[in-house]
């Protein structure tokens, strides 16, 4: 799964906040993960150097669940940034079900 975290974080009410990227909260969350897997530790500087300079990511299905599980159990990101980041896969798993791609960009 191709998933695009390069999108701006929405207030509640929709509107955009200035210059805040989703990617840039996530891949800056990566980049400050404490964790103690050398596998993990690898994976999560890719993710963030990609994710932080507006790239795609192709994850396969472990990595999507190694993605989501850091994001729900980060505690530096406020639950507006999770629930956004949470809700890019929730779309591409609905657009594969659906057999559609709405944005070819990936997101």
């Amino acid at each position: 799964m191709k998933v695009n975290f390069d999108f701006k974080i929405a207030e509640l009410d929709g509107r955009s906040q200035a210059n805040e990227k989703a990617g840039v909260f996530l891949g800056q969350a990566l980049g400050r993960a404490m964790v103690n897997d050398e596998t993990k530790i690898y994976k999560f500087l890719d993710w963030g150097r990609k994710i932080s300079t507006g790239q795609i990511l192709d994850l396969d299905k472990a990595d999507q669940e190694t993605l989501k599980k850091f994001i729900v159990d980060d505690k530096t990101m406020p639950v507006i940034v999770k629930g956004q980041l949470l809700e890019a896969f929730d779309n591409k798993e609905k657009e594969a079900k659906d057999g559609t791609d709405k944005n070819k960009s990936g997101r």
